[in-house]
């Protein structure tokens, strides 16, 4: 199994997908200028024309400062030599205290005037995110990468998450996760029950250096497949309650 490489080395050919540059969104690949807002804008307007779709990621660094939604139906798929890199800042701005908050966190449909902001749930299907490598920066003690109490349909798949001192990579779980490698942080996976309440699945992926256990699970149906959890005080941990 080889990991951290780019399993899209060039564009998609998908001429309904949206793609993320300067010209169309205001990107900024080049890891200086902030890129909360023009990714929101994105999925924001990928949203209103088809409700669901496939966003592409340039190869790039990005920077990023906040929480994005990422609404039901939404893929982003990174491509390039390299994989793109999404970086929060450090000392980020309400991701330094013990609560938990999020970089992406993924939700249902898109609230219209005079409703509810609403987390995904078993109806909240084929969200996705492949090929971005993730890093959670310094002093963000609270941050988590995914919030991804998702449906089925629904993947992170070849990803790199470096959590330094952050809480988590990914937390309330869903569906699946595949061939992504969990550097450092307090967790690499927070997985307590999933939205449609059946198993989650975990394979080939790579857990390394987290400070109290690579996994904490607590009624997720935890399925292991083909993984290496290594160099924690637990592998997989479950809180007697």
């Amino acid at each position: 199994m080889q990991y951290g490489i780019s399993v899209f080395s060039a564009k998609p050919d998908d001429p309904l997908a949206l793609v993320f540059t300067p010209e169309t969104f205001g990107a900024s690949p080049d890891g200086v200028k902030d890129n909360t807002a023009a990714l929101q804008n994105a999925i924001d307007t990928l949203e209103e024309r088809s409700e669901q779709g496939i966003i592409l990621i340039p190869e790039g660094t990005y920077r990023f400062s906040g929480t994005i939604d990422l609404w039901r139906g939404i893929r982003l798929i990174g491509y390039g030599r390299k994989r793109p890199r999404f970086i929060l800042d450090d000392y980020a701005e309400g991701f330094g205290g013990p609560l938990s908050k999020y970089l992406f966190f993924c939700r249902n449909v898109r609230p219209r005037e005079g409703e509810f902001l609403r987390d995904a749930n078993e109806c909240s299907f084929f969200t996705s995110l492949r090929n971005i490598d993730i890093d959670l920066g310094h002093g963000n003690h609270g941050a988590v990468a995914v919030r991804y109490h998702i449906a089925q349909l629904c993947s992170i798949e070849d990803c790199d998450f470096y959590l330094n001192d952050a809480k988590a990579a990914i937390e309330f779980v869903g569906n699946e996760v595949e061939r992504c490698r969990f550097f450092g942080g307090t967790y690499g996976i927070i997985g307590y029950y999933t939205a449609p309440g059946w198993q989650f699945y975990v394979g080939d992926c790579m857990f390394d250096g987290q400070a109290r256990a690579c996994i904490m699970s607590s009624k997720a149906g935890l399925t292991l497949v083909r993984d290496t959890l290594r160099n924690a005080p637990w592998g997989v941990y479950v809180p007697n309650k």
